[in-house]
């Protein structure tokens, strides 16, 4: 049997890759610390865990001394982090571009018409003959 109580809450966070990462490590280590039921040692960490062209991935890590307020604590924490991302337009960010597809040298633009029954139809092979 433990008899420390002290558990780790880890929220994962996926914004745009057009937000300010550091802007986004200041605001959550600030959340962190003013949560009165977050322990101050080990301190926060905030982990800059991944990124691509649409997104970047962060993660907050902190614990706290009782086991049985962790799912309070990260509750209270989402809805901090939340409301301050709102605060500082984390989510406003513009909509992806949309893809352009162009077909260039397409024969038979016929063909895209017709409806998939017939078009199917149309080129299935009989009955007794050899396939190709």
């Amino acid at each position: 049997m433990r008899n420390d109580r002290s558990g780790r809450v880890v929220i994962p966070l996926t914004l745009a890759a057009a937000a300010d990462a550091e802007r986004v490590r200041e605001a959550l280590l600030a959340i962190a610390k003013a949560n009165p039921l977050v322990l101050a040692i080990p301190s926060p960490q905030i982990l800059f865990t991944g990124m691509s062209a649409s997104a970047l991935n962060f993660e907050l890590r902190v614990f706290v001394g009782d086991v049985e307020t962790s799912v309070r604590v990260k509750s209270d924490l989402n809805f901090e982090i939340f409301k301050r991302f709102k605060e500082e337009k984390f989510f406003d960010t513009p909509a992806p571009d949309t893809t352009k597809v162009e077909i260039v040298r397409f024969k038979n633009v016929g063909d895209l018409l017709t409806p998939f029954d017939e078009f199917s139809a149309a080129t299935r092979p009989k009955r007794g003959a050899p396939r190709r």
